[in-house]
């Protein structure tokens, strides 16, 4: 079994005096027709990372809102991890090799991965590029309607990475972009969502100090 992330849980109330009630209010609603609904976050990390911050509190304020959402992380040697992360500079661009060897990894530890996903769940999301085989390899058994969120910018991805990556991602039911422009070429999915960037206004690292400790912190960081 992929190992489960444990999570605080955290409330949508808390945030009403951020976006407001009605805000609030309309999410509720939205949920209602997602009552009891059986979401999978799968992604490369617990620790570290913006897809990691994002889940941190998403995954509890899903739960709030009366999803049943869990998140669990993949397994990898420094080998896979050195590969998804030149993977993660190839898909953005950067003009790097991508050997047979190297797919050969990734292919490996998205197999030995799948083997390991167990459950059933309505929802299965699978984040950036490092699981994004999982579908392919473990099938749609566990899962109705599979999901590839994307987080990173492949507007110009390095053509080696982007037509290895393609086969896999274009067998997810919903693709989510950050821009329309990162979906890449000959890849179809039957629903596109473009959702933007976001963060946790109450987590410390977005939380507002006052003025005298923020200056504090700049002169500290100045000295050094």
């Amino acid at each position: 079994m992929l190992q489960n992330v444990l999570l605080a849980p955290k409330h949508l109330d808390d945030y009403q005096a951020i976006v407001g009630g009605e805000i609030i209010d309309e999410l509720r609603r939205l949920a209602v027709p997602l009552q009891g609904a059986r979401v999978l976050h799968v992604n490369a990390t617990a620790f570290g990372g913006g897809v990691a911050e994002i889940l941190t509190w998403m995954v509890p304020l899903m739960n709030d809102l009366g999803l049943e959402a869990c998140w669990q992380v993949i397994e990898g040697s420094d080998e896979f991890f050195n590969v998804t992360k030149a993977s993660h500079n190839g898909l953005q661009g950067l003009e790097i090799p991508f050997t047979e060897e190297m797919k050969a990894t990734w292919r490996k530890y998205n197999h030995h991965n799948a083997a390991l996903l167990e459950g059933e769940y309505d929802f299965i999301v699978i984040h950036d590029p490092q699981p994004a085989g999982l579908l392919h390899f473990h099938g749609r058994s566990g899962g109705k309607q599979w999901i590839w969120r994307c987080h990173i910018d492949t507007s110009q991805p390095n053509p080696t990475f982007w037509d290895s990556y393609a086969p896999y991602i274009g067998l997810y039911d919903v693709g989510i972009f950050t821009l329309k422009e990162y979906v890449g070429p000959g890849v179809h999915f039957k629903h596109l969502a473009i959702i933007s960037p976001t963060i946790d206004p109450l987590s410390p690292k977005n939380a507002t100090i006052p003025l005298d400790q923020a200056q504090r912190v700049i002169m500290d960081f100045e000295l050094d």
